[in-house]
């Protein structure tokens, strides 16, 4: 790992090292004071992106809505977000459609842009009648943006980062990487055997890990003998791709503000909404220092509240997964409620300063682009921390997943040398 990454390594873990409390019903009063929320979100419950040849339950007509969409159940699951959403925030928003209240994004992905519009069909589930434009219908349309993946600078940079995919490479070159992934054949050559589909990397091992899972959350049962207890190794270790990118920041929502380059989201906005994928959130989460490696589950949501108190302007981060419960994460040496200016020097460390140039392989031309965040941030800052300001900074926080998706390698390869006996013991 070169000296940048791992001074950037350094600098999240140990000045943002928040730590999981439980908030055992946080206090209903304290919302009065919650000024801007926003909420990032995995989407819904979904079918596999696609199947294997020899695998069970294989055919696609058993996802009434085809391959990687949403399910009934996925769909569900949004709506009843959508429903805490208002339960928690009715405050901030009213009963109907406001545009000058909410900002929603997605990533350019059917199942993301679907949840997005369930979650909002719950949020606005109790809309007046009078307000319908269809009586017969407790739904009115909310705009979803979102930009094509290959464009996208805030929610999904896999595609747009060239940098991404080289460091994927660089890592599975190195000697280390390889000889314990040699380790693995005897996995490879079983899941091969069984899938009737060649599996030779970390990737396709967890590609079927979430397939079978699905089938199991499904309720359809696995034909295969002695498969279990690999299956059940890896829904329990191999939660989430492999990317390792980890010296790579985001593009951050204070960039677009700062650059000029927010003419469709209103300013007077209280209430921004971003629907992404398990990495987007569990990335969010390893830029703040608190991912526990676990695979964040289907409507995970990542929340930030900003509150203003006597004047005063704090930020909370919270943690609302399939349990319905409401985690709060707690910044060292800092309150639940973290004032402004000192959540903002913690973050300041991980806010990129070019995106389009930390992106470029190294060796490659790279054109002058955007300003630097912190330069914007600083101009801004240098007048007090104003509101706007405030507001600044919690956007740049809701994007900062300098994917670092989001296992390390030698917790991985460790997982790898288990596969390994699993493979044997089932063989």
């Amino acid at each position: 790992m070169s000296s940048t990454a791992a001074s950037i390594i350094m600098a999240v873990n140990v000045l943002l090292c928040f730590v999981f409390g439980l908030a055992f019903g946080i206090e209903e009063s304290s919302l009065k004071n919650v000024h801007q929320v926003h909420v990032l979100f995995r989407h819904g419950d979904r079918a596999p992106v696609s199947s294997f040849p020899l695998a069970p339950h294989n055919s696609e007509s058993l996802w009434p809505n085809g391959f990687a969409q949403l399910t009934k159940s996925g769909l569900q699951r949004q709506q009843a977000l959508g429903r805490w959403f208002r339960k928690r925030y009715d405050r901030l928003l009213s009963r109907h459609w406001n545009a000058s209240q909410i900002s929603v994004t997605s990533t350019s992905v059917d199942r993301t842009l679907n949840s997005a519009q369930a979650n909002l069909q719950g949020l606005y589930a109790d809309m007046d009648p009078a307000r319908r434009f269809d009586d017969t219908l407790n739904w009115s349309p909310v705009p979803v943006r979102t930009t094509p993946m290959a464009e996208d600078r805030l929610l999904y940079l896999d595609d747009w980062c060239p940098r991404i995919p080289k460091e994927v490479e660089r890592l599975n070159d190195d000697p280390v990487v390889a000889a314990l992934t040699a380790q693995c054949a005897p996995l490879f050559k079983l899941l091969t055997e069984r899938l009737g589909e060649t599996v030779e990397s970390i990737e396709q091992v967890e590609f079927a890990h979430d397939y079978f899972q699905i089938l199991l959350d499904n309720g359809y049962a696995l034909l295969f003998t002695g498969f279990s207890p690999l299956l059940r190794k890896i829904v329990d270790d191999m939660k989430v791709k492999l990317t390792n990118a980890e010296n790579l920041p985001n593009r951050s929502i204070a960039q677009k503000h700062t650059s000029g380059e927010s003419e469709q989201t209103s300013s007077t906005a209280n209430f921004f909404m971003y629907s992404g994928h398990d990495t987007t959130v569990a990335a969010n989460l390893q830029a703040l220092g608190v991912y526990n490696h676990e695979n964040p589950p289907y409507a995970a949501t990542v929340i930030y509240e900003l509150h203003v108190v006597q004047g005063k302007a704090y930020v909370q981060v919270l943690y609302h997964n399939e349990s319905s419960s409401t985690h709060l994460l707690t910044l060292p040496d800092c309150d639940a409620l973290c004032p402004i200016d000192k959540f903002e020097s913690l973050l300041a460390p991980v806010l990129p300063t070019d995106l389009e140039k930390e992106c470029q392989v190294p060796g490659q031309e790279v054109a002058d682009t955007h300003d630097s965040v912190m330069a914007g941030l600083a101009n801004l800052l240098s007048y007090g921390v104003t509101v706007s300001a405030v507001l600044l900074v919690l956007n740049a926080l809701v994007s900062l997943t300098l994917l670092c998706l989001v296992w390390s390698w030698r917790r991985r390869l460790k997982n790898l040398q288990a596969y390994t006996l699993l493979a044997q013991d089932t063989s």
